[in-house]
């Protein structure tokens, strides 16, 4: 139990960062056609992972439906549009 509880709690300021740092992970549940569809865009776009999938079309259908980035994580529906 011990060595259990050091290896976890190393020092309190790399656990305090580390947990900081983290995301949250989600889970979503695809047909294979959206499979297929996550290869194409990873292949034709030069991505690295299929959350860099999801992340760049959900910027790039935020952005054509008129919402643009004002801050880091922070999304606002232009007045233009």
């Amino acid at each position: 139990m011990a060595l259990a509880r050091s290896h976890m709690f190393v020092d309190n300021d790399v656990c305090m960062m580390y947990t900081k740092c983290m995301k949250k992970r989600t889970n979503i549940y695809l047909e294979e056609e959206d499979k297929q569809i996550i290869r194409f865009l990873r292949e034709k776009y030069g991505l690295d992972s299929n959350a860099n999938v999801v992340r760049f079309v959900l910027r790039k259908a935020a952005k054509e439906e008129g919402y643009i980035q004002r801050e880091k994580g922070q999304y606002r529906q232009d007045e233009a549009t």
